[in-house]
């Protein structure tokens, strides 16, 4: 299968083993970085960090068009988008895993459709079940299988940043249904969606902002250090695990062609 995997410089990997750096054009302009091609388990794996090699992009300035319409090209399968996140529930812990599976967007300035080259026709999208059902169950019986904590289900509120919440603004969010807290899940699901391919998100817990109601970056940073090693373990075990017979044509996938939707020839898009 071929397999992309989104994140940030916490999660890089390629677990030590070779490979290639794409250079990849898009009708939408540069990606934040190459996109870093090798094998694992008999897998295309193929990564890509959102904020840049060096992790020198703010958020304002991260191209989430072409980061997402890059790894299209590619042919994935199904794209891995990973994150950190703060909890808004007393339960978790730092350092747990989360599979989420749905999405608040409280981003204001940024773009929420790929729109023109990528869509030819006026269409409405169906986002109802942004991330795949399949993918996050059989993370589960991995994780589980492992010993590896992890909570199933969530719904992820990605604010614009760079600025924390304030208290009042966490409070809201928790009577809105939110569970989590980040940055940068919309709208990277959302187009990664728009183009037909299946997601699956994780994310870690670098803080839990009930206990104090306060978000700390010096805390936020030393855990992501504290626990920078779990995510790459994580995404070994589920590329070990995943089965050459589970194909992309039998995962789940909400139809979101409510419209008329046609995505452009890509050959003629450069």
């Amino acid at each position: 299968m071929r397999i992309g995997i989104m994140g940030g410089a916490c999660h890089w990997t390629h677990w030590g083993k070779p490979y290639q750096e794409i250079r990849q054009e898009t009708p939408y302009g540069d990606m934040a970085d190459v996109i870093c091609a090798g094998k694992y388990n008999q897998h295309d794996v193929f990564t890509l960090q959102r904020h840049g090699g060096n992790y020198q992009l703010l958020l304002e300035e991260i191209p989430w068009k072409a980061n997402a319409y890059g790894m299209y090209l590619q042919k994935l399968d199904f794209i891995i988008h990973l994150t950190a996140c703060g909890s808004l529930r007393e339960t978790d812990q730092t350092g747990d895993l989360v599979l989420f599976d749905q999405l608040i967007d409280f981003t204001k300035r940024r773009p929420t459709s790929l729109g023109f080259p990528a869509l030819k026709k006026v269409t409405y999208l169906d986002f109802s079940k942004p991330i795949s059902e399949d993918l996050i169950n059989f993370s589960h019986q991995v994780f589980a299988q492992h010993n590896i904590t992890h909570h199933v289900g969530g719904t992820m509120l990605s604010e614009e940043g760079p600025k924390y919440s304030s208290m009042a603004e966490s409070k809201m969010f928790i009577r809105w249904g939110a569970d989590f807290l980040n940055h940068t899940s919309c709208p990277e699901i959302y187009f990664c969606r728009e183009l037909s391919i299946p997601v699956l998100a994780i994310a870690m817990v670098s803080n839990k902002i009930q206990t104090t109601w306060a978000i700390l970056s010096e805390e936020i940073s030393s855990n992501i250090v504290k626990f920078k090693h779990l995510m790459p373990s994580a995404l070994g075990l589920l590329l070990e695990h995943l089965p050459d017979q589970f194909e992309a044509k039998q995962l789940d996938v909400t139809p979101y062609n409510v419209g008329d939707f046609e995505l452009r020839d890509k050959n003629k898009l450069g």
